[in-house]
């Protein structure tokens, strides 16, 4: 019996899509996913609406966009990408892309919020982190995703959020 493979891109569109009140969109040639899914925060209980990027054999990147935290500074974000959410790394949470969008990203992303929100209310991160090298240049991080990745850079996946 035959069984077609599973594509996870196209999975990952459909479990963002079927998150109740979501938006979500293909982009450029279905090779992009633009969603925008709004969460209640597990700590304060309040809404926050997080912007997914998504282009096929790339990592996504995961902005809270309303409240606004596109401009200021906030623990783990990249302050190069517009504050995108740092939300796994090599050394502790890694992404694959196999893995459920839902199971992942937006679950590391809630959790993002409530460390974010016990932050702001103690000054005191309490959740897990890696080392970040703050000495690292953007060449220098475009060099090293070169190296790890077929394509040279990602073609529709831009340092800001693409919104719905």
């Amino acid at each position: 019996m035959y069984y077609p493979k599973i594509d996870y891109f196209q999975k990952s569109f459909k479990d963002l899509w079927s998150i109740k009140g979501s938006r979500c969109r293909w982009g450029k040639r279905g090779h992009f996913i633009i969603c925008e899914v709004t969460v209640l925060s597990n700590f304060q209980e309040k809404p926050y609406t997080l912007c997914i990027n998504y282009e096929k054999n790339w990592s996504p990147r995961v902005w809270i966009v309303e409240p606004n935290f596109l401009s200021g500074t906030y623990p783990h974000t990249y302050a190069h990408q517009s504050n995108s959410l740092c939300l796994y790394s090599d050394q502790l949470w890694q992404w694959r892309s196999g893995y459920n969008i839902v199971d992942t990203i937006v679950c590391w992303a809630l959790a993002w919020i409530s460390y974010y929100e016990y932050y702001a209310l103690f000054n005191k991160w309490v959740g897990p982190e890696a080392p970040h090298d703050v000495h690292l240049s953007n060449e220098h991080i475009k060099n090293k995703l070169r190296k790890k990745k077929k394509l040279q850079k990602p073609i529709y996946l831009k340092d800001y959020p693409i919104r719905y």
